[in-house]
């Protein structure tokens, strides 16, 4: 949900590695080898800014009780309407 302001992916023609780690609700995304964000799942944070946001509308996303064991992962272009 917050931009990756330190991301700087590899130039046009070479491969980038990514790597998303989530443990106990502690999730880091990490972008060849450098972390660009970190944040804790289901915080108070992260539900204002869920709801403020275009992931509103995924109901799953909001229960921390079920525990989701394999989920698709979505990228999004930024102003994409989803």
């Amino acid at each position: 949900m917050d931009p990756a302001p330190t991301a700087v992916p590899n130039p046009v023609g070479e491969w980038n590695h990514t790597r998303i780690v989530v443990n106990n609700g502690h999730v880091e995304h990490w972008l060849n080898d450098k972390k660009v964000v970190e944040y804790e799942l289901y915080s108070d944070d992260w539900k204002k800014k869920k709801m403020a946001g275009k992931w509103k509308m995924f109901h799953r996303m909001a229960n921390p009780g079920k525990v989701i064991s394999h989920s698709r992962i979505m990228e999004a272009k930024p102003g994409l309407k989803i």
